[in-house]
């Protein structure tokens, strides 16, 4: 089991649904071991084949995913920070953002504001949690 998908087991408690925002193949897979539902959400990469993806074709289509526990993205899409709201006040999931290096306080200022704080920190990802859910 890689290490990466440890952190995620031990953060995230439930493993039933989670939303991937443009990622590589290598995260989906660790999310499709991981989790029952992944929920992807890529305009960037060619459609990868499982039976428990489903695709999502923007944004808008968000609001209507069930009880969502991790929304794993990029750093670069926080940009879009307010389309995750509707998830964010249902669900308030984890997040995991995937980045090359420190994440910059302008790109997190939306997650702070959200109420998000640092729960654990790597050199190639961080996971975020809501204020009041705390890592065991």
């Amino acid at each position: 089991m890689s290490n990466f998908k440890k952190h995620i087991q031990k953060i995230v408690k439930s493993s039933t649904n989670c939303l991937a925002v443009n990622v590589s193949q290598n995260e989906l897979t660790t999310l499709i071991e991981t989790f029952d539902c992944v929920f992807v959400l890529d305009h960037q990469n060619e459609p990868y084949r499982h039976k428990s993806l489903i695709y999502r074709e923007s944004y808008d289509s968000l609001a209507s995913i069930p009880d969502i526990k991790l929304i794993m993205c990029h750093e670069r899409e926080l940009i879009n920070m307010t389309k995750f709201l509707p998830i964010i006040s249902k669900s308030k999931p984890v997040f995991c953002l995937l980045q090359g290096g420190l994440v910059s306080i302008e790109n997190t200022r939306e997650l702070n504001s959200a109420g998000y704080h640092t729960l654990y920190r790597r050199k190639h990802f961080q996971f975020w949690g809501h204020r009041g859910k705390s890592k065991k």
